[in-house]
């Protein structure tokens, strides 16, 4: 079109991920993804770039399939190609070479840009066929386009020989797809490349197409972008950075004269997902005050109806030095208030200071022991009789090992196991 070359590049599509179990996680992955479709007819670009990571899972469901196609299907009645290399969740199993990616390029729906493997089993690039839609590079009227797929754990290595295959004529631009992340955006026990590895890749393209981390980020000195998910794959993904919470895709044009590339990250709206810290310090254990304090939180960032999904951290000090919760009722709760469809709470209150435990004057070891024990217990929610019942349990329990009469061996003394039922059915009471 024109000077300029103008694409789409979207990775980490997941479709047929169900978070959580819930149905409506399996459509929001598509209706994200209809969004990348949608943008790109109105756009009229040349062509979609998708750099690995279409599918969730290697073995895909009937149901999966049905949605990919039909996702697929406005881009090829468009007459808008889609160039798709491999991500770690696409690739064939190891009992089978044929993958599902294969089967939509069989089909016409996308054309399948991977790495070939030669007699000796090393991986090399082969010139895309007309004929069967698939091969490592293809090349269009106005660019090249290669795919180096997902080059797993031993990266650097895999990048610095696949890039000999790249062409290097200079007479079109070449756009490489590669599914592997950048070290230094990596989280920890990951594997991906050093920057300075991408260097042989760098100097034969001038767009790469990066995928498989979920949070956006670019160098455009080093011509790699990666646009991150399209949808919040799992809740562990979110953060409280704003813009690495954004999802989208990236619209790019590039020149066929200078090779200036210029890109705008298109946001897709996804389902509302909020990662908040509620600080419930002065409340005291009851259910009511703390949804209360909850909902309160949430509104203040939430702000419609909309079914969202929620991760709520619980912080601070109880009133009355309760640390121990009723998730499972505070979540039933919340429910009732908030439309969500899915909500985690994680408990992370904190105790009051056993520095408000004051020690009077010439008291015993015992005594002394019986009231720290006390406040502890009690600080875990049990009321003043339970917590004198549980003490007494404890004392006992820590003077039978004093003596040696208690072991945590069945067949020598008295058991802890069997102490406590004694205590439990009223036995030493």
């Amino acid at each position: 079109m024109g000077d300029s070359i103008r694409f789409i590049h979207c990775s980490d599509i997941h479709l047929g991920a169900n978070p959580y179990g819930i149905e409506e996680r399996f459509e929001d992955m598509g209706r994200a993804f209809m969004q990348v479709v949608a943008c790109a007819i109105s756009e009229k670009v040349d062509f979609v770039l998708i750099a690995g990571d279409f599918f969730h899972q290697k073995n895909l469901n009937a149901k999966t399939l049905e949605q990919a196609v039909n996702l697929l299907e406005p881009l090829k009645d468009a007459g808008i190609p889609v160039y798709m290399t491999e991500g770690n969740h696409d690739m064939a199993t190891y009992t089978n070479i044929y993958s599902w990616l294969d089967f939509l390029c069989q089909k016409e729906y996308i054309y399948l840009l991977k790495p070939d493997t030669d007699e000796e089993g090393a991986q090399v690039l082969m010139e895309k066929s007309s004929v069967s839609k698939s091969g490592g590079i293809y090349e269009t009227d106005t660019c090249y386009i290669v795919g180096l797929g997902y080059p797993g754990a031993t990266a650097g290595i895999m990048i610095n020989k696949l890039s000999a295959f790249i062409p290097d004529n200079g007479v079109k631009p070449v756009i490489i797809m590669l599914h592997t992340g950048i070290d230094k955006f990596l989280t920890e026990g990951m594997g991906g490349l050093r920057e300075e590895e991408l260097t042989p890749v760098t100097l034969k393209s001038d767009y790469i197409a990066l995928g498989h981390i979920h949070t956006r980020y670019d160098n455009k000195d080093m011509k790699y972008y990666n646009p991150g998910s399209i949808e919040n794959v799992k809740i562990e993904s979110l953060t409280k950075n704003k813009e690495n919470r954004e999802k989208g895709f990236y619209l790019v044009d590039l020149a066929k004269g200078t090779r200036n590339v210029e890109t705008e990250f298109k946001k897709v709206d996804i389902r509302n997902s909020i990662n908040i810290e509620v600080d419930i310090t002065g409340l005291s254990s009851q259910t009511e005050g703390i949804v209360t304090k909850i909902k309160t939180e949430v509104d203040k960032i939430h702000t419609n109806n909309d079914d969202i999904i929620l991760n709520i951290k619980l912080v601070g000090t109880l009133i009355d030095g309760v640390t121990v919760l009723d998730i499972n009722a505070l979540k039933k709760e919340v429910k009732t208030l908030i439309n969500v469809i899915y909500i985690e709470i994680l408990n992370n209150l904190q105790a009051k200071n056993s520095g408000e435990l004051t020690l009077k004057e010439n008291q015993t070891r015992e005594e002394i022991d019986r009231e720290v024990l006390l406040k502890l217990i009690e600080n875990e929610g049990f009321d003043e009789k339970d917590a004198e019942k549980l003490l007494n349990i404890v004392m006992h329990i820590k003077e039978q090992a004093t003596e040696g009469s208690i072991t945590m061996d069945m067949q020598e003394g008295m058991d802890i196991k069997g102490l406590v039922e004694k205590y439990v059915e009223g036995d030493l009471l």
